[in-house]
């Protein structure tokens, strides 16, 4: 993740403060015929093409603020350049949560995360980020608003700018305001570690969940120094699988009873936290991890459900021997080839 604007060709950076501001400094931009850079919090600004043409950059930093949130509805509206620890600490107060669990949460915004359509780990049994927006509000690039969708979960008017505008990098337009549909937080979650020995041994327990009778929101394949010293992850093994599970503590305790007892394994806790916690555990492994990626070269953490093949398997190899170049070098081909799998 990058932090550094330094890595956009930027002539200057604004700030505006409102809606209005921000689509006059974008007129004003596209009469110039001036390239706009939307900027929320930095933390992924290597994400898309890498930009040439000098330009502005449009902080949303002055649009920070909670705009509605009845909690009774299980939603919440809020600007553009709300941060996602705010987020996570206000709605939390109700028993809420928006389970998207990012690293660097004080930095990331809620608009950078749509934009850039990042999902965390919990993304295998609560979904992606845009199955949470239900509206938005953004201004286009001649610097006219428009908005989508609506306050009510239910609502299926118009056409659905909120997934257009997810995972557009800012390209379609700078998203100015969201609202979001909120889950309860459950009581219990707690996330067990499998220590590994190899990939083989990862892919065997993989496909045992499949059929497992337990049912864990999210699955995790870890390794890299950045990893060390969290919960469950010092056990020396160059791999771990990390499954979170969560529920009322009884739901918790079968499911992790299931999983030892189905898959023939003895799995070490890795954090638990109940609902007066407001934690999510392998989001806070993620977080953790976030927090020290500048002070660790590597970190990796892999979707355990993807699909394995030949190239994969070289790269995984690659990683499990330290050799982080040769595996990068495999996962930027895959990623810029459009018909790699």
């Amino acid at each position: 993740m990058s932090t550094e604007t330094t890595t956009l060709p930027l002539i200057e950076t604004v700030t505006p403060n409102d809606q209005d501001a921000l689509a006059e400094q974008v007129t004003a931009c596209f009469e110039q015929k001036r390239p706009v850079y939307p900027l929320g919090g930095c933390t992924s600004l290597d994400y898309g093409l890498l930009p040439r043409r000098e330009g502005t950059g449009l902080s949303l930093a002055g649009l920070d603020r909670l705009v509605d949130f009845p909690a009774r509805d299980l939603t919440v509206t809020v600007e553009a350049g709300f941060s996602m620890a705010t987020l996570a600490e206000q709605v939390a107060e109700e028993g809420l949560q928006l389970p998207i669990h990012v690293p660097q949460a004080k930095e990331a915004t809620i608009g950078g995360v749509i934009a850039t359509n990042w999902n965390g780990p919990a993304r295998k049994g609560y979904g992606t980020i845009r199955d949470y927006v239900i509206g938005i509000s953004a201004v286009d690039g001649k610097g006219l608003p428009f908005r989508g969708g609506g306050r009510v979960v239910k609502n299926v008017a118009g056409y659905d700018f909120c997934k257009l505008l997810t995972g557009s990098l800012g390209t379609l337009g700078v998203i100015t305001q969201v609202t979001l549909r909120l889950k309860p937080i459950p009581a219990r979650t707690s996330t067990q570690v499998v220590p590994l020995d190899d990939l083989d041994q990862a892919e065997q327990l993989l496909c045992g969940l499949v059929d497992s009778q337990a049912t864990p929101f999210a699955m995790e394949l870890l390794s890299g120094d950045s990893w060390q010293g969290s919960p469950g992850l010092d056990s020396g093994s160059p791999w771990h699988l990390a499954i979170s599970c969560c529920g009322t503590d009884d739901e918790v305790a079968y499911m992790v009873g299931q999983l030892e007892q189905e898959l023939g394994i003895v799995t070490t806790p890795g954090i638990t936290a109940r609902r007066s916690e407001e934690k999510c555990a392998l989001g806070v492994l993620d977080a953790e991890a976030g927090e020290r990626l500048g002070n660790s070269e590597w970190m990796y953490r892999l979707d355990a459900l993807c699909h394995r093949d030949d190239e994969w398997e070289a790269a995984f190899k690659a990683l499990s021997h330290g050799q982080a170049a040769e595996a990068a070098a495999i996962f930027m081909q895959r990623a810029t080839d459009p018909g790699a799998g």
